[in-house]
């Protein structure tokens, strides 16, 4: 077992905004041109904290959108 970890950050470090929005990583570019689909494809579990959890459960649509997913 091994344990990764992944962050999509901004240049200071910080994940969310200070209204904890993840919006900013949008405009970045198509996740498929990324490195996250062959991360995500070998994980097992996926931790997260509260603060993004809640905000990816009120944007559910707008990520579904996004990223293509149903």
């Amino acid at each position: 077992m091994k344990t990764q970890y992944y962050a999509a950050t901004s240049l200071d470090g910080f994940i969310a905004t200070e209204n904890d929005s993840l919006d900013w990583l949008f405009p970045l570019g198509d996740l498929n041109n990324s490195s996250y689909p062959a991360f995500i494809a070998d994980v097992g579990v996926l931790a997260m904290g509260s603060a993004t959890y809640e905000w990816m459960v009120r944007n559910a649509e707008k990520l579904a959108s996004e990223t293509g997913s149903v």
